[in-house]
């Protein structure tokens, strides 16, 4: 979509929108679009492969934290490194690591874990709650 000649917009120099490539006749003199919608577009495209990933990391962290909660849930504290993977669990995405002699202190949001050798253990959820000042009434 071109502008027509309207008062105050001044005839630039020659240049063209990035995005679709047509002429950009009027407007200030530093504008890079001929329109608000190749405007989104461009910017959208740019920033298109850091969303992509961004969402296959957190699908991985969302199943990997699923399966670690049902581990849980069946009272199952260790495991060999093998069968949960088989079950979907990807050993190299984690919220937190922590190395240690003989171990990997690994966390997931609120459930920590030791990874070590060809074994997973130690699987906990950490409860979370907020320190409470006591309130005391003053004489």
């Amino acid at each position: 979509m071109k502008k027509t000649e309207t008062p105050g917009y001044v005839k630039t120099e020659t240049r063209f929108c990035l995005e679709c490539g047509d002429e950009i006749c009027y407007g200030r003199s530093d504008r890079k679009f001929c329109s608000d919608k190749c405007r989104y577009d461009y910017h959208n495209v740019s920033a298109r492969p850091s969303k992509i990933n961004r969402g296959r990391t957190l699908a991985i962290l969302d199943r990997n934290y699923a399966i670690l909660e049902g581990l849980i849930k069946k009272h199952v504290s260790e495991i060999p490194l093998i069968q949960i993977c088989e079950m979907g669990f990807n050993p190299a995405h984690m919220t937190s690591a922590v190395l240690n002699r003989s171990h990997l202190e690994c966390g997931l949001y609120d459930i920590h874990y030791r990874q070590s050798g060809c074994k997973i253990s130690g699987i906990t959820k950490l409860s979370v709650y907020l320190p409470c000042k006591k309130i005391t009434k003053s004489k």
